[in-house]
């Protein structure tokens, strides 16, 4: 998705600056970009910057994905293994 538009007061950022705000590498900031996870702004020379604002977001969507339980991180852990109960054990 590329945005041509901004509000005045959201700072743009660089792909690199992207990567080190979200942890992940600048490959994976441009590919989401590529696929539209992330929207662009593109400068006159054509260069990708970000809104900081968007990238904050995609920050909470992947903590929130590595999270242990997923998104949903109120569940209870998933069991492995046999159920630990005197049946198993018969």
């Amino acid at each position: 998705m590329e945005v041509t538009h901004t509000h005045p007061d959201d700072e743009l950022v660089t792909v690199s600056e992207a990567a080190r705000i979200t942890f992940l590498s600048s490959d994976t900031i441009r590919r989401y970009a590529d696929k539209g996870i992330l929207a662009t702004v593109r400068t006159p020379a054509n260069h990708r910057r970000f809104r900081r604002s968007d990238v904050e977001a995609l920050m909470k969507r992947e903590d929130s994905a590595s999270s242990p339980n997923g998104a949903d991180a109120g569940a209870p852990a998933p069991s492995y293994g046999a159920p630990a109960t005197p049946e198993a054990d018969a």
